[in-house]
């Protein structure tokens, strides 16, 4: 982050599908990572883990690849001072499931890690996706301005959802009818 100043980093996964990308975004344990490799394994090419560039004067994320880890399965909710006590697997991704190109930022969901919950997915209003965006921004402090700018920006050109969901399948068939 500190060699690239001019994007606004995200704490985000981000895949990609015919040139366009979505991003996961979201806190730790919220099942970015899960979900970006389930939705790897059906087609998709992962373009981050965990940190997404965003050109601030473009809607176009960087590839950024880092190898996934999602938490091994559990049997309860989890609490956030217990994100850091619970197994995480690596999970192999085949190079021909790597984005190496930027891409045109087509949605953005914040998931919201629900135990057996079922998925449901909302659409945010204008506001809720720019604070949303910026609570995630890894960099804020070096943009200030700018970053609220490029938030809001972001948040009239492409659509944010908040996606609840404690069945990955349920959730990736979901993100997939975004597409």
């Amino acid at each position: 982050m500190k060699a690239r100043p001019d994007l606004l980093w995200i704490h985000a996964a981000a895949v990609e599908r015919s040139g366009m990308a979505l991003l996961l975004v979201g806190s730790s344990g919220q099942g970015k990572s899960t979900l970006s490799t389930r939705l790897c394994e059906k087609g998709w090419r992962l373009m981050s883990d965990d940190s997404a560039p965003i050109r601030m004067n473009s809607n176009e994320v960087l590839p950024f690849p880092q190898a996934p880890h999602r938490r091994k399965a559990f049997e309860r909710q989890m609490r956030v001072d217990e994100l850091g006590i619970f197994d995480k697997e690596e999970v192999m991704v085949s190079p021909d499931s790597l984005c190496r190109d930027s891409a045109t930022v087509k949605v953005i969901v914040f998931p919201s890690f629900n135990y057996r919950g079922a998925a449901d997915l909302s659409l945010l209003s204008l506001g809720e996706a720019a604070l949303d965006l910026l609570r995630n921004s890894m960099n804020f402090v070096d943009h200030k301005e700018e970053a609220v700018e490029r938030a809001s920006r972001l948040a009239r050109d492409v659509p944010m959802y908040r996606l609840s969901c404690g069945d990955w399948q349920s959730a990736a068939r979901l993100l997939e009818a975004l597409e």
